[in-house]
């Protein structure tokens, strides 16, 4: 019998604050705010992004009030939580929505207190990722780096007192937007903050997924990269990949609806056996469907990965996180104790029937 996934414990390093919007909280926002109501993506495969962008548009288009973003960090934690998540990233697409809220600054303030509530709630531990937008200026970037800075060094950006705000990243299509652009918005950071950039998804031109990631990983110090699945085209970046350590963020299901690469023939199970460590991620849920829990189960059955292979990305999900040490060591054990106690449950329930059939036998 297949081990329970909800009982897995796991860490979402991958998935986006607007993204993971409920779609009943965006119908009742849009109604709030007189917004249209954008066409249901959920499942729906596209030759480009441009349908999950209006979606996405509409939801930071319905985020005006400090309610509304209270409710959507609360509601991203919820969902964590029937996920089986102890710990996510969730990352920002802060710039297009901040000036209703009095810039950068303010809104991450905002954002800090939403989430020590829904921490509180949930029990979900929660660490920001605040990303640049390539289709913005390059200026606007470096300004965002600066303001991160700010908030950081100076003491602000908290979440029950331990950082907030834990990486940088870079979102948006690659293609005419390459990540050299943003080296300088990336150096701006402090140290405190780890550069996680968008890379090897959809390449910024044709056989230039590979060169994408490698830059990042090589001249902003990327130490995750999210997807990174293109990276299946170049052998040798595999082993430099493996080589680092650089931990790729999958999300199987956003992959498939791109038209990147179906699950069944996701390269995760390559990477893990090359020696890359691999996450396994939900991407956008509003835009694509499946929960964090839902993506570990279509790699079970359609990728069809092993439950030492899922325990293994639940652990990397730990060990490459941001998440404080004490938290990481309790999901690393959990994940160990996932594995022995449902093998022995299993053990069990075949000795239970091998005597139960011995007995009917001897009647």
């Amino acid at each position: 019998m297949p081990r329970c996934l909800v009982s897995l414990p796991k860490a979402e390093l991958h998935i986006h604050l607007e993204g993971a919007m409920r779609p009943e909280t965006l119908s009742d926002l849009c109604r709030k705010h007189g917004v249209e109501r954008p066409m249901d993506t959920r499942g729906k495969s596209f030759s480009d992004f441009s349908p999950f962008a209006s979606c996405y548009i509409a939801v930071c288009e319905c985020l005006r009030e400090e309610s509304d973003l209270q409710r959507l960090v609360l509601e991203v934690a919820e969902d964590a939580a029937k996920s089986g998540a102890l710990w996510i990233e969730p990352a920002l697409s802060i710039e297009l929505y901040a000036d209703r809220f009095g810039g950068i600054k303010a809104s991450l303030d905002l954002l800090m207190k939403a989430a020590e509530v829904a921490e509180t709630r949930t029990g979900v531990a929660i660490g920001f990722i605040v990303a640049a937008e390539r289709h913005l200026p390059v200026e606007r970037a470096e300004a965002l780096a600066r303001a991160v800075k700010d908030v950081v060094t100076s003491g602000r950006g908290t979440i029950h007192g331990r950082p907030g705000i834990i990486g940088f990243g870079l979102h948006g299509a690659e293609a005419g937007n390459p990540p050299e652009r943003f080296a300088d918005a990336f150096r701006s950071v402090c140290s405190e903050v780890v550069a996680l950039p968008h890379a090897g998804e959809i390449a910024p031109g044709p056989g230039l997924g590979p060169a994408s990631v490698r830059f990042c990983v090589d001249v902003l110090g990327a130490k995750r990269i999210a997807h990174g699945v293109l990276s299946m085209e170049d052998e040798e970046l595999i082993q430099h990949l493996a080589k680092l350590q650089i931990c790729l963020d999958i999300c199987p299901s956003s992959n498939e609806l791109l038209g990147v690469v179906a699950v069944k023939d996701s390269p995760l199970t390559k990477f893990l056996e090359a020696g890359v460590p691999c996450s396994i991620n939900s991407d956008d849920p509003l835009l694509f469907g499946p929960s964090l829990l839902q993506e570990f189960q279509r790699c079970r059955d359609q990728l069809e990965m092993s439950d030492n292979q899922l325990a293994d990305c639940a652990a990397n999900s730990f060990r490459h996180s941001r998440a404080p040490d004490q938290l990481k060591q309790r999901g690393l054990l959990g994940v160990e104790d996932w594995l022995r106690k449902e093998e022995g449950k299993s053990l069990k329930r075949s000795l239970d029937l091998a005597f139960s059939d011995s007995a009917a036998a001897t009647k």
